[in-house]
């Protein structure tokens, strides 16, 4: 998972987020990421690209906010 919440870094930085910021809402994301998929299938694990599957619907639902 470390390799998803450095993508969610990478991707924040290229669409023109300020560092520090953009490592904030990584880990944000990465967190809820987790949580939600915790909620739905219970806490054993998960593989990366259930992870990053997360992030647009999380992402969006932090902008709505």
């Amino acid at each position: 998972s470390g390799d998803v919440l450095a993508c969610f870094l990478v991707g924040l930085l290229a669409r023109g987020a300020d560092p520090v910021a953009a490592a904030a809402w990584a880990v944000a994301v990465h967190a809820i990421a987790g949580e939600r998929l915790a909620e739905r299938a219970g806490s054993l694990g998960y593989l990366a690209r259930e992870l990053a599957a997360e992030a647009p619907g999380i992402l969006r639902d932090l902008m709505q906010e």
